[in-house]
């Protein structure tokens, strides 16, 4: 019946998905992974079966994750991937739904004593890995919109910070004051609802607080 072809295929899946965990684990073979294994993994496995509908990730938490050992063998691959260097990060932080998928698991397990289990532990360390060294390896354009907008404002790549601008009336009424003077101001990033601009939102800094 179908319900023993959706077994068989179940195993099949939990099969497949620990031989790509298991070589995930050789750098040799990582860089044929990530271009032709990510994609599929992402979309057919970790985004299904995270919960996440495509909405924010801050909303519609339901029923939470499926920590099915398909699950801990595709993240325990990914896990493995974003491991890989600049190229391998870049990848992933590109694949659509991934970091999303990842940010909903974590809200999902809060408070319901899930925390302590492997496909946990994988996301929280994928997601570690697609924070290495964000400022310098994500564009300023997609940190802070178009050219035209980040360039006018005084940014560059890989600019958090710019200083005060110290002309005119502006500088006259601050240059006496120590408080004020050589003093740099944190540029405002645009707020990111989807994909790799989730990664440096203050907002999410409360999803890693709430698993301690």
């Amino acid at each position: 019946g179908s319900s023993g072809i959706n077994a068989e295929y179940g195993e099949i899946l939990e099969l497949v998905t620990g031989v790509f965990w298991n070589l995930s684990s050789s750098e040799q073979v990582k860089g044929q992974l990530l271009r032709q294994a990510l994609e599929p993994i992402v979309k057919e496995i970790i985004v299904p079966q995270s919960g996440w509908k495509g909405s924010q990730y801050h909303q519609d938490v339901g029923q939470g994750v499926e920590c099915t050992t398909v699950f801990r063998n595709a993240t325990g691959c990914l896990r493995n991937l974003s491991s890989a260097g600049i190229d391998g990060r870049q990848m992933m932080r590109s694949c659509h739904g991934l970091v999303d998928s990842l940010l909903f698991v974590l809200r999902s397990v809060v408070g319901k004593n899930a925390v302590d289990n492997k496909a946990v532990e994988n996301s929280v360390c994928i997601l570690r890995n697609l924070s290495y060294r964000l400022d310098t390896e994500v564009s300023p354009e997609h940190k802070y919109g178009h050219a035209e907008d980040w360039r006018s404002r005084g940014l560059g790549g890989g600019q958090f910070k710019r200083k005060e601008i110290e002309d005119g009336s502006d500088f006259k009424k601050k240059k006496n004051s120590k408080k004020h003077k050589g003093k740099e101001n944190a540029t405002p990033l645009p707020e990111h609802t989807t994909g790799v601009g989730l990664l440096w939102q203050g907002s999410v800094v409360r999803v890693y607080l709430d698993l301690l």
